[in-house]
C-alpha cells in the first residue's frame, strides 16, 4: 500500500513522475494511491506510460472512475490492456458517451469480464449509439451477473 511505501525514495519519485508526467492536480494524485494495485507499481515506467496513455482519452475524471477502489482494474493497467479500453473510448466518444463513466459501467470491479477485454472492444465497436447506450445498461448489476455477461462475449 501507500502509506507502507511513502517513506521508500523510489516511491516518492515515482509519485512525483505520475504527477508530473500526467500533469495531476495532488488531489488526483491522492486518489490514485490510495489504491493499492496503483500504488505497487508507480515506480514503473511502464505503468505511468501506460496510464499516461488512457488518461489523453479518457481525462482526470476518468482515471479517476476508472482506479477509485478498483485493484481488479488497476493490477491490469499495461499497454496491452490500455490499447483496447482506448479502442471502446475512441468509438464510445463518437457518439457523444462519456468515455471513462462507459467503460466504468462496462467493467466494474469483474475479474471475468476484464479478462476478457479485447473481445469486450471487439463488441462495443461494432455498435451504434442505440446499440451502445442499450448493451451499457445492460452491464449493469452484481458481480455475478458480470460473470454471466463476460461468459457471453
Amino acid at each position: 500500500s501507500a502509506a507502507a511505501r511513502v517513506e521508500t525514495k523510489e516511491f516518492r519519485a515515482g509519485i512525483i513522475q505520475l504527477q508530473t508526467e500526467l500533469q495531476l492536480s495532488p488531489a488526483v494524485v491522492v486518489v490514485l494511491m490510495s489504491n493499492n494495485s496503483a500504488a505497487a507499481r508507480v515506480e514503473l515506467p511502464t505503468f505511468r506510460a501506460a496510464l499516461a496513455l488512457l488518461q489523453r482519452h479518457v481525462g482526470d475524471g476518468g482515471l479517476v472512475c476508472l482506479m477509485r477502489a478498483n485493484n481488479v482494474f488497476c493490477s491490469r493497467i499495461d499497454h496491452e490492456f490500455v490499447g483496447h479500453l482506448i479502442r471502446i473510448a475512441v468509438h464510445v466518444a463518437r457518439y457523444g458517451f462519456d468515455a471513462g463513466r462507459t467503460m466504468h459501467t462496462l467493467l466494474g470491479k469483474s475479474a471475468p469480464v476484464m479478462t476478457k477485454v479485447n473481445a469486450l472492444a471487439d463488441h462495443v465497436v461494432q455498435l451504434d449509439q442505440e446499440g451502445i447506450r442499450q448493451y451499457v445498461g445492460s452491464m449493469r448489476g452484481t458481480i455475478a451477473h458480470r460473470r454471466q455477461m463476460a461468459d457471453k462475449l
